[in-house]
């Protein structure tokens, strides 16, 4: 698998910096889980429908993957800035809601 290839070249490179490891490995598996969803998103969307329907299947699954970026995103930035926590926290609770939105798909 490429994915644990590169992220054990990166533990071996960053050896010295745990949190570089860690942050290499909570974005690895982040990355995942996007993949996942997409695949999800694709096969329940494009893939179980007539050609006919195929157009409206499209606009949908565009709209479910991007709305997200195009209404959250702005906000979600000064948000983060307010926060007195770490950072840390809030990654780990992003990443826990993904999970929990792929398991749901």
């Amino acid at each position: 698998m490429p994915l644990v290839g590169a992220l054990k070249r990166i533990s071996v490179a960053g050896s010295g910096n745990t949190d570089v490891v860690r942050f290499a490995w909570a974005h690895g598996l982040a990355a995942a889980g996007d993949a996942m969803v997409t695949v999800s998103l694709a096969g329940s969307l494009l893939f179980a429908v007539s050609p006919d329907a195929s157009r409206r299947q499209v606009l949908i699954y565009l709209a479910l993957a991007l709305v997200p970026f195009i209404v959250i995103a702005p906000l979600v930035g000064p948000a983060i800035d307010r926060f007195s926590t770490s950072h840390r926290l809030l990654a780990t609770a992003c990443f826990a809601m993904r999970a929990a939105t792929a398991a749901a798909l």
